[in-house]
């Protein structure tokens, strides 16, 4: 089972973003991708990296995390959901 995640890091110029891919059951990571566009692309980047780490598992699971943080001071909070395939 590997699980995804996007999160961003200010540059100190504009923001960049970062796809990792934990196997769950290693507890480590196994893929990565940096962009300035969180796209697909950057996703599938790190999945693939991690496809290829792994020597092109067949059947593995995959849970991506995909959640909205409403900012401070709004009405809202923090909006989550899940996406999960089978690579």
């Amino acid at each position: 089972m590997w699980c995804g995640d996007v999160t961003y890091i200010w540059t100190g110029k504009r923001w960049a973003y970062l796809a990792v891919v934990l196997d769950l059951f290693a507890r480590k990571p196994v893929g990565w991708a940096m962009s300035f566009s969180p796209d697909s692309r950057l996703t599938m980047k790190a999945l693939e990296m991690a496809w290829e780490t792994r020597g092109k598992p067949v059947g593995v699971m995959f849970q991506a995390i995909k959640a909205v943080i409403i900012r401070a001071g709004s009405s809202g909070s923090y909006c989550g959901d899940t996406g999960s395939g089978r690579v």
